[in-house]
């Protein structure tokens, strides 16, 4: 997690949050250093989202309970706050500030991590939280049933973009965050959306897709693919940052620098 001019990781398999300076000769664990040790149910970090001033992160609880905790660091002053079990039987697993609200909307999951005991829900859940007491102030069922709920990024209409991930592959959906009535979103446009994944360029309205590694900038005020940024295989993971993309592999990392906008 970029966060300030430092880095901060979040580690299985207590959740401990550690910062590193990069200005600084790595020498643990003076650098990097522990700054937050969660109570022992916190397990696997599995979604976080920053504001200015702080980082909320999520963690699986142990294997073989379900639900999670919340957890929010704020570097200039040290301060943590934890929250168990925010939601009974789910797990969140994606999470978005934003700034106008002042409120973080998320998504879940109701399996336990690695599937390790039994589901009591069968549909996952949007939700919005309180950034002060991590409190859950409104929640909404998915529109159609999915095993889990992501928030990708913010559409050109201010809407969020919320992946629904069910047992028979991908679909969209469109919240907005004041009125938390979810829609399914499915863009007319030369995309098919259901066959890519997507990651939020941090420009609303603006998404890098990835179809059988063809990776491309999709913008949903035209519903159309803008362009083809590259064709890549053999990596596993994208993280989107600035206006660069970074390519995970087994042994390497590639940089596409400055490759989705002019300006």
């Amino acid at each position: 997690i970029p966060f300030k001019d430092k880095i901060y990781m979040a580690s299985y398999t207590k959740g401990f949050l550690t910062e590193y300076d990069p200005a600084f000769p790595a020498r643990f664990p003076e650098n990097p250093r522990s700054v937050v040790e969660p109570p022992k149910s916190a397990m696997r970090p599995v979604g976080y989202c920053t504001d200015q001033h702080s980082i909320y992160y999520s963690c699986s609880h142990e294997y073989g309970y379900l639900g999670s905790m919340t957890i929010k660091y704020t570097p200039e002053s040290g301060k943590t706050v934890f929250l168990d079990n925010p939601l009974e039987h789910h797990m969140i697993r994606s999470m978005f500030f934003d700034s106008d609200e002042n409120s973080v909307i998320a998504g879940t999951t109701y399996e336990a991590d690695c599937r390790s005991c039994p589901s009591v829900d069968d549909n996952s859940l949007i939700i919005k939280f309180d950034p002060d007491t991590l409190k859950v102030t409104n929640c909404v069922y998915a529109p159609v049933k999915s095993v889990t709920t992501g928030i990708v990024g913010v559409l050109h209409n201010g809407d969020y973009l919320v992946a629904l991930y069910t047992k028979d592959g991908v679909r969209y959906a469109g919240i907005n965050i004041r009125e938390f009535h979810p829609k399914l979103y499915r863009p007319q446009g030369d995309t098919c959306l259901e066959q890519c994944s997507l990651h939020y360029t941090g420009r609303p309205g603006y998404f890098v897709t990835n179809h059988g590694g063809v990776l491309g900038l999709w913008n949903s005020r035209t519903e159309k693919q803008e362009k083809i940024i590259r064709e890549a295989k053999g990596f596993y993971r994208i993280h989107v940052q600035d206006n660069s993309i970074y390519l995970v592999y087994g042994t390497y990392l590639e940089i596409l620098e400055n490759c989705m906008f002019d300006n």
